[in-house]
């Protein structure tokens, strides 16, 4: 049952990691930039800051999914895995990056809190555009999956 969980874990982990890095290497789901959101000085700064830590985040959660990977890899070709220690690794990985998640999402309402309206309405307009794209992404996935 532990390595069915910890098979589970990986292989979701690793779909959410290409979705991600087929988003980041086209670009097309990288935050927008200051530029996008037309921000200016310190509120420009600020996003930017909060943008890059946003693309190291996921760049650290795609190299921590390729080691597990491969980790999960070698396991699963031992004839003395050991599963529940594995699947136990995961959880404390998972559980950090949701921290670290929270903490960078916790920033990010900050940040928003501190713009005048009509920034706030310029990123509403940013966040309701890229989640149509999402919508439209999931449901492209969805229909890619049914065909399998």
């Amino acid at each position: 049952m532990k390595m069915i969980h910890a098979v589970c874990v990986a292989g979701a982990l690793a779909g959410t990691c290409a979705v991600a890095i087929a988003g980041v290497r086209a670009q097309g789901f990288a935050p927008p930039t200051s530029a996008d959101l037309g921000l200016g000085g310190s509120e420009a700064a600020q996003w930017d800051s909060l943008r890059a830590d946003t693309l190291q985040q996921r760049a650290v959660a795609r190299a921590d999914v390729q080691r597990e990977m491969a980790a999960l890899q070698t396991l699963l070709s031992s004839n003395t895995a050991d599963f529940d220690t594995f699947a136990g690794g995961i959880d404390r990985e998972v559980d950090a990056h949701l921290a670290a998640s929270r903490a960078l999402r916790d920033r990010k309402l900050a940040f928003y809190r501190s713009l005048a309206p009509e920034a706030q309405a310029r990123l509403h307009a940013s966040a309701s555009d890229r989640l149509d794209r999402l919508t439209h992404l999931r449901a492209a996935m969805l229909e890619m999956s049914s065909s399998f």
